[in-house]
């Protein structure tokens, strides 16, 4: 089931990321969507955190960030962009630390 989801992940994952069209939110959805219909329980997790941001004038920035993912059995699983790269603000999904999170 785990080998499953990371394929279905990563196909998501490889999409050109659009901030209104192909975004975290669409992508998490679309996973959840497809993980139902093979009978995997997933949920997705919309997230209010922070996140530390490049060195910005020789000074780490801490920056708020909304962001959104999906949770298979405990597992944090990311679509939004491609494992490891970075995002707007030079920070990766993966290294937004959750405050706090709405699952549904």
């Amino acid at each position: 089931m785990k080998e499953v989801v990371e394929e279905l992940a990563e196909v998501l994952r490889q999409e050109t990321f659009h901030w209104l069209l192909n975004n975290c939110l669409t992508k998490s959805i679309r996973l959840k969507r497809q993980c139902l219909e093979r009978g995997i329980k997933t949920k997705v997790v919309l997230c209010f955190g922070y996140a530390r941001t490049n060195k910005w004038f020789n000074h780490w920035l801490i920056v708020p960030a909304i962001h959104v993912w999906c949770d298979v059995k405990g597992k944090r699983v990311e679509v939004a962009r491609p494992l490891n790269e970075k995002g707007l603000l030079g920070v990766p999904p993966g290294e937004i630390k959750p405050l706090v999170g709405i699952w549904f």
